[in-house]
Order: C-alpha cells, then sequence, then structure tokens
C-alpha cells in the first residue's frame, strides 16, 4: 500500500515537471517571439496546458 502512494506520487510529481516543461517552453517561443506566430489553435492549447498544471497541482496540494 505505502509503495503504491509513493509510486502515485512520483508519477504526479513527474507529470507536474513535464507539464511546467512544456508550459515554459511555449512561454518562452513567445515571448521571444509573439503571439502573432502561433497558430490560432496554439494559444489556446498553452492556456489548455496552464489549466492542466493548476488542477495536478491542487490536487497534489490537497494530498490526492
Amino acid at each position: 500500500m505505502r509503495q503504491l502512494k509513493a509510486l502515485k506520487k512520483i508519477f504526479k510529481t513527474t507529470v507536474i515537471i513535464s507539464l511546467t516543461s512544456l508550459i515554459l517552453n511555449g512561454c518562452v517561443y513567445v515571448n521571444n517571439d509573439s503571439w502573432s506566430d502561433l497558430t490560432p489553435e496554439e494559444p489556446s492549447q498553452v492556456q489548455q496546458a496552464v489549466e492542466d498544471v493548476r488542477e495536478v497541482f491542487s490536487e497534489v496540494s490537497r494530498g490526492n
């Protein structure tokens, strides 16, 4: 049971780090160029990724 909890925590941490990396990569791209260089779909994808990370952070902070 402890191993399962530890595995869940490691998985959630990995997901958080991965999503954060993807978001930061997108933010750096946008900051270096501009939003106008993005296709119409890309800003919404970045926003969705931010919302996903917020959701994961809130789950982790609640201890789920």
